[in-house]
């Protein structure tokens, strides 16, 4: 019976050294993956992408992307003007705060197009002239047309009178404002024209003409311009 003892003991010891062996050449690997709320779906608490964030802690709720990202597509364009990185390649935004808190596409942002009389100019016949032009590519919508111009006359009573076209001279009249003066030579009056109008999304051309029922006339510089505005 000692005997057995003894051989059960000396197999127990084995066993022991065998098991300690084993453990000591024994390597860990741990692996970490986003919990998984249910098939297809996964969660993270933060997020890095990049070596140059590598050894970044961000917290809770924060991605940080060192270079570029795409969204929608697989070559997200690159490099930005400015030559630096941190660059997004996006269809379009929707921004929460815009339109007064209602929300706003960042592409339906509003635009505003102008041009400006760039010098002095004078006609000898009384024939309607475009002082100044813009076009505008609209999405479908209202536009807010505003146009002034600064006009002389002989010094005799003339009809002068300022236009908003579209598309050409002999394009459809948005606006016409007239007015009568008696100027003397070198003297002039600035009118004053704006008008609405909703057309289908596409390119337009407005232009902002002028004339007087005699010759010779001008237009200066001064105050002569043409603004269409997109809301």
């Amino acid at each position: 019976m000692d005997r057995v003892c003894r051989v059960v003991a000396v197999m127990v010891a084995g066993l022991v050294a065998t098991a300690a062996a084993v453990w000591g050449e024994t390597t860990e690997l741990v692996t970490y993956y986003p919990t998984s709320a249910s098939t297809g779906d996964s969660h993270v608490k933060s997020l890095t992408v990049g070596t140059d964030y590598q050894n970044e802690s961000p917290g809770d709720g924060v991605a940080l992307i060192s270079k570029q990202l795409g969204i929608g597509t697989v070559n997200p364009a690159a490099p930005a003007p400015n030559g630096q990185a941190g660059n997004l390649d996006v269809n379009d935004l929707w921004l929460r705060a815009g339109n007064a808190g209602a929300g706003r596409w960042l592409s339906q942002t509003p635009q505003i197009v102008s041009a400006a009389l760039a010098a002095d100019t004078t006609y000898t016949a009384p024939t309607e002239k475009t002082l100044v032009q813009v076009t505008i590519t609209t999405r479908g919508g209202p536009l807010l047309i505003q146009g002034k111009a600064f006009l002389t006359a002989p010094g005799v009573v003339s009809n002068c009178q300022i236009r908003i076209r579209r598309g050409g001279l002999t394009g459809q009249i948005v606006d016409a404002w007239h007015w009568w003066t008696n100027a003397s030579a070198g003297a002039g009056m600035t009118g004053v024209v704006m008008a609405t109008e909703s057309p289908a999304a596409g390119t337009y051309t407005y232009l902002l003409t002028g004339d007087t029922d005699t010759g010779p006339w001008g237009v200066k510089k001064t105050h002569t311009k043409l603004i269409v505005t997109e809301p």
